[in-house]
């Protein structure tokens, strides 16, 4: 017969009580276990397993499912976060910060209708919900539902005028909505050689938007060559198709060589999944003779930054350098406050400052950078300046840079 030994069965016990107490770790322990690995550890995938264990443990856990859902489309794994939404939201259809949490993931996915739907349900179940209204307003202007969107965040606005994110939100909206717009700019272009005196140009527009796309009226003031020239024109931008629009433009200036006698142009914007565009055109300019300019381009829009590169070639004038331009906009918190660089070689016929210079026969070579910032006021004001540099070859022989200024006032109502 073996002896009892205290000692040994002391310590028997003691693992015995370590292991049960893993095995029935509470759900509350195991949530504050996960939450530690994901936000201290940046440990997704062992805040996962120990939410699941939890939940394993106590089913009904409604803060519990919220953090796995959230831990799976931080993972980067949507369809799992879905799964765990869609059942969250549907044991338990009062809970906001659910609702709103499958919804948001659905805006990420670009699921407009369904995160749509969702928070609609969620504003059936708790209409005073703030949070949620936010939310509905903020999917609305994703889908470009601007007017309903104005609505709801005036209404909210009214409910809370000393929220922040709603009167910005309206503030944006605003503009978004905006139906009429009139501008006026300023440009100087100073030499360092080939002219004493600077070119100045003077721009005043009218924007209508109308239900086939924005038209715009313009009328241009130039002194250059120490002439003064005037310039009228009609652009509008026509939506072609959901994912098409045009580019339309006819002008006519006064006979002096300060403006082209006339200027046309035309082009076709295509828009493509992974959101790229691409266009193709024409343009049109006549001096003592009429010169046709063809481009193309390719631009991508990014989440904060907006891309195009483009491309002119006319054919006709075999000793017309092409020219290339591309385009960098990155906007700061809005669509209209903006830093945009633009850097460019040889001639751009929609350059109002260079494009006579198409109508020269030599191969002439040009390079220029210009950098220039939006930025929105209050009441719809906005204001935009400019600057820049350009190398320019005016003849075979003959070469200098030209320096930049440009200053706009831009309201909106």
């Amino acid at each position: 017969m073996k002896k009892f030994n205290p000692i040994l069965s002391l310590l028997f016990f003691v693992i015995s009580l370590t292991v049960t107490a893993q095995d029935h770790a509470s759900p509350e322990r195991l949530y504050e276990d996960a939450r530690n690995a994901a936000f201290q550890q940046k440990d997704y995938k062992t805040a996962i397993d120990l939410a699941l264990t939890a939940l394993d443990i106590q089913p009904d856990y409604p803060e519990l499912q919220l953090f796995l859902g959230r831990l799976y489309r931080w993972n980067e794994q949507p369809e799992k976060a879905r799964a765990v939404f869609e059942d969250l939201v549907s044991s338990h259809p009062q809970y906001q910060e659910g609702v709103r949490a499958y919804s948001r993931l659905e805006l990420e996915e670009r699921n407009y209708i369904k995160a749509l739907t969702l928070i609609e349900k969620g504003r059936i179940n708790d209409p005073e919900n703030r949070e949620t209204a936010i939310l509905q307003a903020q999917i609305l202007e994703q889908m470009e539902k601007h007017q309903q969107a104005f609505r709801l965040s005036d209404s909210l606005l009214r409910e809370f005028p000393d929220n922040k994110e709603i009167a910005r939100m309206q503030e944006r909206l605003s503009r978004t909505n905006s139906q009429s717009a009139v501008g006026l700019s300023y440009e100087i272009v100073n030499f360092e050689t080939r002219f004493d005196t600077p070119w100045q140009f003077v721009r005043l527009f009218y924007e209508k938007k109308t239900s086939l796309g924005p038209v715009q009226l313009h009328l241009n003031y130039a002194n250059r060559f120490e002439m003064n020239g005037l310039q009228a024109s009609l652009e509008s931008y026509p939506r072609l198709g959901k994912k098409t629009y045009a580019y339309l433009a006819a002008g006519i200036a006064t006979d002096n060589g300060v403006f082209p006698q006339f200027r046309g142009a035309l082009s076709v914007f295509q828009q493509l999944p992974a959101k790229f565009e691409l266009d193709g055109g024409v343009r049109i300019l006549t001096f003592e003779e009429t010169t046709w300019t063809y481009t193309a381009g390719i631009a991508k829009y990014l989440p904060n930054l907006f891309l195009r590169f483009s491309a002119f070639i006319t054919p006709e004038k075999q000793d017309l350098a092409p020219a290339f331009n591309l385009t960098s906009r990155y906007y700061l918190n809005e669509a209209t406050h903006f830093l945009e660089l633009q850097a460019g070689t040889g001639v751009n016929p929609d350059s109002n400052v260079n494009g006579v210079l198409t109508q020269q026969d030599e191969r002439l070579t040009a390079s220029s950078l210009f950098l220039s910032y939006q930025l929105p006021l209050k009441k719809l004001w906005y204001l935009k300046v400019g600057g820049g540099i350009e190398n320019i070859e005016y003849t075979e022989t003959e070469s200098g840079k030209q320096y930049r200024f440009q200053v706009s006032a831009i309201k909106r109502w």
